[in-house]
């Protein structure tokens, strides 16, 4: 986890304590890779504004995508695939219930 805040940004073990919501989500499916893909997108100067690591982490996948991804495919090569496969996963998955 705290290799994780650092690679958000300017965050420690207090902002968890702050923020323990954050330890429901997956680390492996949800917070890398949203954190990877908004590092990317901040690397190329894209963002206007860097949303925080709880918004990034509560929106639904599907709001992710359409923020922070579809907008981006070409700048987010790999990873922008990755998201929108998982995207397509989590629309199968709510078809079948």
């Amino acid at each position: 986890m705290a290799e994780l805040l650092l690679l958000a940004g300017n965050h420690d073990i207090s902002f968890v304590v702050d923020h323990p919501e954050l330890l429901t989500f997956n680390i492996e499916r949800r917070l890398k890779p949203r954190i990877e893909i908004l590092r990317i997108l901040e690397k190329k100067d894209i963002l206007r504004r860097k949303p925080s690591l709880t918004t990034i982490c509560k929106i639904m996948d599907k709001q992710f995508s359409e923020k922070y991804v579809l907008p981006y495919l070409n700048e987010l090569g790999e990873n922008g695939k990755w998201a929108i496969n998982v995207h397509s996963e989590l629309d199968n998955v709510l078809r079948r219930v």
